[in-house]
């Protein structure tokens, strides 16, 4: 069943990341904005790279900002967005990514590898920050069909940077508006600030897998939310928590149903009943505009 939802975004996410950046990409991106039929409030990342094309993308379109960095600039900057302690950050960096002031900012370069294994990562060549969306009321079918499911877990998949995150987002608003009591696994910062404030327990920085067998163990959660379900160690802890009573409210990569149903690490899952429902995730050109393909599970 597909329908559609309007999105509408605020300016707060880019007014957050915009307060990392220097005031050359600023201007840069301003005069973007300023010369093409997009807002700020369409932009859905940012991409600064090392001596090569800067950009912004909105509505699925990728436009220059006319702008280069040097290395000098780049390395600067990831000095800047780690508080002066590169080191801190480390680990993080193994993993793809920088969490700064709860903004992520994904980051390559050239990895040192140590038997096979990544040890650190420098001459930093790319820095992507994602834009934090809040869209009121862009979860509320969703919601309701979770309710209606009698709280049997929700999985919502799609392509990269399409809007999984901000769904989850306005969930954790609805979630806590109605009193129930919740634990969000944040493994990458992208969902703590929607948390602030609610009744909600955040688990920061973990690998989902521990910390939806911690947030089982020691919180007494009613609901788990967490983004970027992968992998079997996070299927079997999805798992547990439906042998345990606690659905999960979940994001995964994939392109379509079939796609989700024959991934070895999801189908024992979904075969299992662990999700009332499993929800497609399109966005048009427009970036205002998404459309849900909705598949109710028994």
């Amino acid at each position: 069943m597909k329908t559609k939802n309007e999105l509408k975004k605020d300016t707060i996410g880019y007014k957050r990341v915009s307060e990392l950046l220097p005031y050359s990409v600023r201007s840069a991106i301003e005069k973007a904005v300023c010369n093409s039929s997009i807002s700020v409030c369409d932009i859905t990342d940012i991409r600064l790279r090392r001596d090569g094309m800067c950009t912004l993308s909105a509505g699925g379109q990728s436009y220059p900002i006319g702008l280069t960095l040097s290395a000098r600039k780049l390395d600067e900057l990831i000095f800047s967005l780690c508080d002066g302690s590169v080191y801190a950050h480390a680990e993080t960096m193994r993993e793809g990514y920088i969490d700064s002031h709860g903004i992520r900012v994904g980051v390559c370069g050239r990895a040192v590898c140590n038997g096979g294994r990544i040890t650190s990562v420098c001459e930093i060549s790319s820095a992507v920050f994602r834009i934090p969306h809040d869209v009121l009321g862009c979860s509320d079918e969703l919601y309701s069909l979770f309710r209606r499911k009698k709280h049997r877990g929700l999985l919502i998949y799609s392509p990269p940077a399409v809007g999984k995150t901000t769904l989850l987002r306005d969930m954790i608003r609805l979630l806590s508006e109605d009193g129930i009591e919740f634990a969000v696994i944040d493994s990458r910062g992208e969902l703590a600030s929607a948390a602030i404030g609610k009744s909600a327990d955040v688990l920061s920085e973990y690998p989902k897998s521990n910390g939806i067998r911690s947030a089982l163990r020691s919180l007494s959660p009613e609901v788990i939310i967490c983004d970027e379900l992968s992998g079997t160690a996070d299927a079997e802890a999805a798992m547990h928590a439906l042998a345990s009573g606690v659905p999960l409210i979940a994001t995964t990569h994939a392109g379509s149903f079939n796609e989700v149903s024959m991934r070895p690490d999801l189908r024992e899952l979904i075969a299992s009943g662990a999700f009332g429902c499993i929800v497609g995730l399109t966005r048009r050109a427009e970036a205002s505009n998404f459309t849900l393909d909705i598949n109710e599970i028994g």
